[in-house]
């Protein structure tokens, strides 16, 4: 799979921070029909491009939402995360 930066075929990828990666990974797989590109730990240069604290780390997963060369989705939960604010009124579910 190329995952390599197209400038002019769309929106590559989209990343976003997840509370429960395997809760994301499942409705990614199970519900959304996605495949699994890459799952492991998120690179120690992308945590010091973000800028974040040396102590930071995590764990990511890449799906890809179907057969063109753009439509990848990055799931990455954050290890040191703290006091995580609910960004929906209707979240039930604990942090």
């Amino acid at each position: 799979m190329d995952a390599t930066l197209d400038m002019d075929g769309g929106l590559k990828e989209a990343i976003t921070n997840v509370a429960d990666l395997n809760r994301r990974c499942d409705l990614a797989e199970r519900v959304c029909g996605w495949a699994i590109a890459h799952r492991g730990p998120v690179d120690s240069r992308v945590l010091a491009n973000w800028q974040l604290a040396s102590d930071v780390g995590g764990e990511e997963a890449l799906f890809h939402c179907g057969d063109e060369a753009q439509g990848f989705v990055r799931f990455i939960s954050l290890n040191v995360v703290k006091d995580r604010l609910r960004i929906r009124a209707s979240s039930t579910r604990p942090l």
